[in-house]
């Protein structure tokens, strides 16, 4: 349920996504003869960007992409991609105050999972590190009230969301409980996070700002660590490849008012900015377990009832995108 939840939310959230379902329906119209003259014509237009790490100087990393060039237009007899054709995918915009919800049947898991986004917009450093370490903040209170008190399920967790240059935060709770009650409980904490951050004293603050700077600036302990770093750099158009120097000097710079304005702005039950969409997975013979505890969480927020969407397809349709991010250093146009 979980992996569906998160599959389902990509399918929602991002301009270029394909459907497990859509995958499995293209399959069957694939032949040898329609394989073959795929493979003949993959390569007959490219826009190709590469990274390489190790034990290479400059000069060699440089001949072997000139060779990986030369075998593209004389032996594959490339062209360059059209400048059109070489956009990055991109994320949906959510509009201000809303709260969507995706459901979809689960055939094989008698759980359910619920998984909530609250969006916040384009990457950019101070978001970035606002949205890192309210993530640490409440990290473990996330999970002692869901997990250990509420006794929701073994999986729950809180984290940043980011894909296609856009970002958010993350809650996902697979649980045996109905997917209402579930959704309120996280609502619920959602709410108590203004008096989690309000009670965090300076001194527990700065620790917090110390842990996340140890960790972002941990030293990769496999070249392939840092290859991946680098090379998702690269696939997103971002090109920040001095992001943890760069985003931890910002860190250090941040109050725990400026963490506390950050949550009211996006992440408060209250706040008329807030950007929600959640995905229900619900097990097709239902649950067993059909009602919460008798704790109905009459304290929580009062919220209007989501807007259901049936078809993501059309969901995307009437919603616009999201900008592509800005590189974070000049990069010279590809040469034809």
């Amino acid at each position: 349920p979980t992996s569906h939840a998160h599959h389902f939310m990509s399918c929602a959230m991002e301009n270029k996504v394909w459907s497990n379902a859509s995958l499995l329906e293209a399959v069957s119209a694939v032949n040898l003869e329609t394989f073959q003259g795929f493979c003949k014509s993959i390569f007959a237009q490219c826009f190709v960007e590469g990274h390489m790490s190790g034990n290479m100087t400059k000069e060699e990393a440089l001949a072997i992409a000139d060779m990986t060039e030369k075998h593209l237009r004389e032996g594959a007899k490339a062209t360059t991609l059209p400048a059109s054709l070489q956009e990055r995918n991109r994320h949906v915009e959510l509009p201000a105050g809303c709260h969507y919800r995706f459901e979809q049947t689960n055939k094989v898991h008698n759980s359910v999972c619920v998984e909530i986004y609250y969006q916040i917009g384009v990457e950019d450093t101070r978001a970035n590190m606002l949205l890192e370490i309210f993530c640490q903040i409440i990290s473990e209170p996330f999970f002692n009230t869901l997990r250990t008190q509420r006794q929701l399920g073994y999986i729950v967790g809180s984290s940043a969301r980011r894909s296609c240059g856009c970002q958010g935060l993350r809650l996902t709770i697979q649980s045996e409980k109905p997917v209402d009650y579930v959704e309120k409980c996280a609502e619920h904490f959602m709410q108590s996070c203004d008096g989690i951050l309000a009670d965090l004293s300076e001194e527990d603050f700065t620790e917090q700002v110390r842990g996340l700077t140890v960790r972002r600036l941990e030293k990769p302990k496999r070249l392939r660590s840092e290859f991946d770093r680098h090379l998702y750099e690269i696939i997103d158009g971002h090109y920040n490849f001095d992001r943890d120097n760069v985003e931890v000097a910002c860190l250090r710079t941040l109050k725990k008012q400026d963490v506390i304005d950050f949550y009211r702005q996006y992440f408060a039950p209250s706040s008329s900015a807030r950007r929600k969409f959640a995905v229900h997975i619900l097990p097709e013979n239902g649950l067993t377990e059909t009602d919460g505890p008798a704790d109905d969480l009459t304290d929580g927020p009062s919220l209007p009832p989501p807007e259901g969407v049936s078809d993501v397809k059309d969901f995307k349709a009437n919603r616009g995108l999201y900008r592509e991010v800005k590189p974070f250093i000049t990069i010279p146009p590809a040469t034809d």
